[in-house]
């Protein structure tokens, strides 16, 4: 049984994508926060530190290679990530944007990919 304490912060602007990873989560027993919005995310993170970021590497610039949102929320949670209280991970299908992610260190994986293992493997050392 997962530990109660693990909780998600999903950045996700397609809702049918929120769905699909929200009731992976679900499923395997975390609750999740959904926005779509960096500026909503950062608004989350000011009220509550989460174990679990996942966001979309150009949350609010759909089919764009920018990654600034994913810079700006990683920048954020950093602090959290290299003490390893919280795992973060980017997710999109521009492949620009996944090298630009990966060659600055944020990890990040093609969007396509996720599916419930990923997702439990991400969980795992909650």
């Amino acid at each position: 049984m997962p530990e109660l304490e693990l909780t998600i912060l999903l950045g996700i602007h397609h809702p049918l994508t929120v769905l699909g990873i929200s009731s992976s989560c679900e499923a395997l027993g975390y609750p999740v926060d959904s926005v779509s919005s960096t500026e909503e995310m950062l608004a989350k993170i000011k009220q509550r530190e989460y174990k679990r970021y996942i966001m979309d590497l150009n949350l609010g610039h759909r089919n764009s290679p920018s990654i600034v949102p994913a810079i700006m929320i990683y920048d954020v949670v950093r602090e959290q990530i290299e003490s390893q209280r919280a795992k973060f991970l980017g997710i999109a299908t521009n492949q620009q944007a996944l090298a630009a992610a990966r060659e600055i260190g944020i990890p990040a994986i093609d969007k396509l990919g996720l599916d419930i293992l990923t997702l439990a493997k991400f969980f795992e050392g909650a």
